[in-house]
C-alpha cells in the first residue's frame, strides 16, 4: 500500500481543465453499490458515485464522475478495453 502510495504521488486525473476525484472499489460485495456505469455517458447523464458529493445536476459538481469496480475494470479489460 505504502509503495502504490508513493509511486503515484502527484499524479492527478482532469475532467477538461478541472482535477477529479477518481474513487476505485472492489466492485463486489457491499462495495458494488458505489460502482457506476457511465459508458457512452456524459454531462447531465452521467450517475455519480454515492462515495462523493452528489449534486442535481451532475455538473454542479464536475469533481464527482463516478467510481470503478476492479471487478468491472478486469471484465472491461478481458474485452480488450485499454
Amino acid at each position: 500500500m505504502k509503495n502504490s502510495v508513493s509511486q503515484t504521488n502527484g499524479i492527478v486525473i482532469r475532467w477538461g481543465d478541472v482535477i477529479i476525484c477518481s474513487f476505485y472499489v472492489s466492485g463486489t460485495g457491499d462495495f458494488a453499490r458505489y460502482v457506476t456505469y457511465n459508458e457512452g455517458k456524459s454531462g447531465e447523464n452521467i450517475a455519480q458515485s454515492t462515495i462523493g458529493w452528489v449534486t442535481n445536476p451532475p455538473s454542479l459538481n464536475p469533481y464527482n464522475r463516478g467510481a470503478m469496480g476492479q471487478i468491472q475494470a478486469n471484465a472491461l479489460a478481458n474485452k480488450s478495453y485499454t
